[in-house]
């Protein structure tokens, strides 16, 4: 295979279905959530970073740290191990915060290069409502859909469960695929490395407080 070809090949991962489901849309707090926690959970999964230590009687002792150097990397998941390395340390939600900075315009490029989606041509106008971001490849769009809803029955791959639990924990199942029975994709999650389960459980938490403060 060529240099073009590997270029324009789209390897399914967190960030990029994620992406591809939504059709890299933004506008809420849960939209640029859901690309941060992507590109976090697809650093964790790879072992490009770490979650250390725990939740001690309340206090947030968690830290994220630098994974092992991986040989060929994604670009994407090298410099967000080099932003964990020379960052002062932070908690895992400060990550996903830290990572929303960046993650939609990488994240959207790795989809471009891959030959999956075009980038909307919108006006430099403000805008105020959700909108989406990228033109998807409707066969792309399709196997994004078909690997979470494997995920859904316990059957995913890793990184399709790993966004199954985030559009779970941020709110976005149900739109992205309807209500549907989570039991067996939250059995799964127990499967993933324990720096992917960390950071799911930042997120789950993170959601059941806002339930409780909604009554």
């Amino acid at each position: 295979m060529s240099p073009t070809q590997t270029a324009r090949t789209y390897v399914p991962s967190v960030r990029g279905d994620a992406m591809l489901l939504t059709h890299g849309r933004k506008g809420t707090a849960e939209d640029l959530l859901l690309v941060s926690a992507a590109v976090v959970l697809d650093g964790a999964l790879g072992g490009h970073i770490q979650v250390v230590g725990r939740r001690f009687l309340g206090i947030e002792r968690r830290r994220v740290v630098a994974g092992a150097l991986v040989d060929d990397a994604p670009l994407l998941m090298a410099d967000l191990r080099s932003r964990v390395l020379e960052a002062t340390p932070d908690d895992p939600w400060g990550w996903f915060d830290r990572a929303a900075l960046f993650a939609l315009e990488r994240v959207s490029a790795e989809l471009a290069g891959a030959g999956v989606t075009t980038p909307l041509r919108l006006s430099g106008a403000r805008r105020l409502l959700r909108h989406d971001t990228l033109i998807v490849a409707e066969s792309a769009e399709d196997a994004a859909r078909a690997r979470l809803l494997a995920a859904l029955t316990g059957a995913g791959t890793s990184s399709s469960i790993a966004l199954g639990a985030i559009l779970l924990h941020i709110g976005l199942l149900d739109e992205i695929v309807g209500r549907r029975d989570t039991r067996r994709l939250e059995s799964a999650v127990r499967g993933l490395p324990s720096s992917a389960q960390a950071f799911l459980a930042v997120l789950r938490d993170q959601r059941r407080r806002e339930a409780q403060l909604a009554y």
